[in-house]
């Protein structure tokens, strides 16, 4: 609040003087000088454009408020002690003490006495320290007292040559793609810098005190110090303005991301490994909509599958009841839900329709197998920004909490780093993949559902957080339209094509003989597809081997079982009758594909191959064994 005289001219930013004619309520009449051509305007408009104004104590008023507490208290106890003297009245006191009664002393013999005071409990103040304090507090208050440096609207670099600030921030570019040393080195190169190109003497350079104050405003970011895998990540990061989005229907935004998880299981022949994780992650309720576990590196064929679960609710999808109570007999020490459990948490579970896909430009998520089956599906596909991880942050985000809420309590677990891995991890009690699949499943359906998230808010009460459910449910109030799963014919149809001939045994698709008696009539027989010379069209999901789709003259499908589907199906049954890393994958990815959702999977057949040595197999006994020397 500014109190003007209305004696003096008022100078207004159109660069006019005025003189104070009359004020009438809000409204203030003022006279141009020199043609006296009458303005009036409201009084609010009137603090707005005037100008040259004392400074505006709003800045000293904020930092006093923002200050630490203990820098609050002592700007106070200042305060009581300058009020002491213009006053003679302590806080607590009703009368002035006698050494500050003004009546009987002056100010000049106030300001001594306390002197002395402040010294002898070891405050250092001077005579002309605390005259200083005293105008500001009489000009500004308590506010006047803040420490000018505090506020200063300069900045620390306002004072530093050009010259010298140029050398710095060249030499601490440099240090983004060097390996990591101190401070120190940065000082040295920028003193060497500016006496060997710009001729300045030492007289010229700041002091090392100076040169670390500068680095620590230039390096906000504590790279200088940091590892040089986080500078050169940092460096490569566009240089923009991350603007958040707000996703408010689900499905509007699916992330997608995945990553090696920090757990040991046990393939199916025994083989320790690190299994590999996707996950798509609606982003307007954070559900995690599909998951797939991989022992190898994914493929685009994975994520292919992964939609086609994202699309087929767990309700849709063959009953694997047997198949679950198989995981369970052969992983004792793990607690899967109970089947009734497990089918009302199901009716909870929101079905979420992917609109867009956000992804980064892997191979697998670019390949053309993921891209047909979401162009198939209308599913648009969003590429994030090379070394952008904000772009889905979602999705890193629920990576980390699946770390802290999940694997670091499971069997096996081996830290995020060499640093937090214990011993002899290999030798805990493990599980197997499928029994890590069907934990993790139903964690998710129990527990993240229904987990309260602090990225989910109410929009009309910000402190009452929301779980993904719930989130789901408020958002599908406003729905306009409903959204259906797919049909099993639809879920055939996302599968990769093969082109072959029926012949007398049937069909070979890579490798595997599939045949039934529905093909009888097609043997030797051609179809209508002249671009594929007569072939007939076969699906195939590479994750199932067991069971091919054959699409029929009246475009329907034919189941058509693996031939000796007992020992094909289940590979790792002959140890070494493959390779080691090809039977993992045939066994896992078959599991995988029965979660998908492929109503052919028979459970009973999976009750036998879950059965593994009692001792562990270790990295270095399997690296020792060649099957080929058997």
């Amino acid at each position: 609040m500014i109190d003007i005289d209305a004696d003096e001219p008022i100078q207004l930013d159109d660069g006019h003087s005025y003189h104070f004619v009359q004020q009438v309520g809000p409204i203030v009449r003022l006279a141009r000088i020199p043609s006296r051509e009458r303005v009036d305007m409201h009084i609010a408009e009137l603090g707005q454009r005037l100008v040259g104004l004392p400074p505006n104590l709003t800045p000293a008023l904020s930092i006093l408020n923002a200050m630490p507490k203990v820098l609050q208290e002592k700007t106070m106890q200042m305060a009581e002690h300058v009020e002491e003297l213009l006053t003679g009245l302590r806080p607590g006191h009703d009368k002035p003490l006698p050494d500050y009664d003004p009546e009987t002393t002056s100010l000049n013999e106030r300001i001594a006495t306390k002197v002395a005071e402040l010294n002898a409990v070891g405050i250092t103040a001077s005579r002309s320290t605390l005259n200083r304090r005293i105008r500001a507090y009489r000009d500004q208050g308590a506010a006047g007292l803040v420490d000018n440096r505090l506020i200063r609207a300069d900045g620390p670099l306002a004072r530093l040559d050009p010259i010298i600030h140029t050398i710095l921030c060249e030499v601490m570019a440099d240090q983004m793609k060097r390996s990591t040393g101190t401070l120190s080195r940065i000082i040295v190169e920028a003193r060497g810098a500016a006496l060997k190109q710009h001729g300045l003497t030492a007289d010229d350079l700041p002091s090392d005190a100076s040169f670390y104050r500068y680095i620590e405003v230039l390096d906000n970011r504590q790279l200088m110090t940091a590892t040089a895998k986080k500078r050169q990540s940092e460096s490569e990061k566009p240089n923009r303005t991350a603007t958040p989005r707000v996703e408010v229907l689900p499905g509007a935004e699916m992330q997608i991301d995945t990553n090696t998880v920090d757990v040991l299981v046990r393939g199916p022949s025994g083989t320790i490994l690190r299994p590999m994780l996707t996950i798509m992650l609606d982003r307007a309720t954070h559900s995690i909509v599909a998951h797939t576990v991989r022992l190898k590196a994914t493929k685009g064929v994975d994520h292919a599958v992964l939609l086609a679960q994202a699309f087929t609710p767990p309700q849709n999808r063959p009953d694997r009841t047997h198949f679950r109570t198989a995981i369970q007999n052969a992983n004792p020490h793990i607690g899967l839900l109970e089947p009734q459990r497990r089918r009302q948490l199901e009716l909870s579970r929101p079905f979420i329709r992917p609109e867009v896909i956000m992804m980064d430009n892997g191979r697998d998520y670019a390949g053309n197998t993921f891209i047909a089956a979401a162009e198939q599906l209308r599913v648009s596909i969003r590429l994030a920004a090379p070394h952008t991880p904000l772009d889905k942050s979602a999705v890193e985000r629920t990576f980390r909490s699946l770390q802290t809420l999940f694997f670091q309590f499971l069997p096996g677990y081996v830290g995020r780093s060499p640093d937090h891995r214990a011993q002899n991890v290999e030798k805990e009690n493990l599980m197997d993949i499928y029994a890590f699949q069907e934990l993790l499943d139903d964690w998710i359906l129990e527990t993240w559902g229904n987990r309260k998230n602090k990225s989910l808010k109410d929009r009309i009460f910000p402190g009452t957080l929301l779980t993904p459910n719930q989130k789901f449910s408020l958002a599908a109030r406003v729905t306009d339209s409903i959204r259906t799963p797919l049909s099993t014919d639809q879920y055939i149809a996302l599968m990769p094509s093969h082109f072959r001939i029926v012949s007398a045994i049937g069909v070979q698709i890579d490798g595997r003989q599939f045949d039934c008696a529905e093909l009888h009539r097609f043997r030797h027989e051609k179809s209508t597809n002249q671009a594929k010379k007569g072939q007939w069209e076969f699906k195939l999901d590479p994750y199932n081997p067991h069971v091919a789709w054959m699409r029929s003259p009246d475009d329907t499908w034919i189941t058509c079982p693996l031939r000796s589907d007992e020992q094909d199906f289940y590979p790792h049954q002959d140890a070494y009758a493959l390779n080691q890393d090809e039977q993992d994958r045939n066994a896992v990815v078959a599991v995988s594909n029965a979660v998908a959702g492929n109503y052919s999977y028979t459970p009973a057949e999976t009750s036998d191959s879950f059965s593994f040595d009692d001792e562990p197999v270790t990295d270095f006994e399997l690296a020792e064994f060649d099957p080929n020397k058997e």
